[in-house]
């Protein structure tokens, strides 16, 4: 399910992804509130929210997922991503991991562990800085 979830959001398929949270859902991101899309989110149109300031703040270039173990209801995702910001075109680098749990076939929660360092430093740029 969280893998399908995956594919569908790399496909730009908003609705297949919203076919897979649960009305119930609660998507944990962290982060200051500099972040856009830093916070909790609650149910479809939260997640909706959440995704939609995503990608309008961020390019994904690379998006890979490194580790997926599950048991049970539980699923861990390790994975990493490179992102430039649409603002201003500042790039960055991160490694993340993400717990969810499923039930009944739809994602009920999502906890995203990071650094979000990196992230607060590329979106506080002005300009990219340029490569000489």
């Amino acid at each position: 399910m969280v893998l399908a979830l995956f594919a569908a959001f790399g496909a730009g398929d908003l609705a297949g992804v919203l076919a897979l949270v649960s009305p119930e859902a609660e998507w944990r991101i962290p982060g200051p509130e500099l972040i856009p899309f830093a916070g909790t989110h609650r149910g479809p149109e939260g997640v909706r929210h959440y995704l939609e300031s995503l990608v309008g703040t961020l390019e994904f270039l690379a998006f890979e997922l490194l580790v997926t173990l599950s048991q049970g209801e539980q699923v861990v995702v390790q994975g990493r991503e490179v992102c430039r910001v649409r603002r201003n075109g500042a790039r960055f680098e991160n490694r993340w991991l993400s717990l969810w749990r499923v039930r009944n076939g739809l994602v009920v929660s999502l906890e995203m562990y990071e650094d979000t360092a990196d992230t607060v430093a590329a979106l506080l740029q002005e300009t990219a800085e340029r490569d000489s």
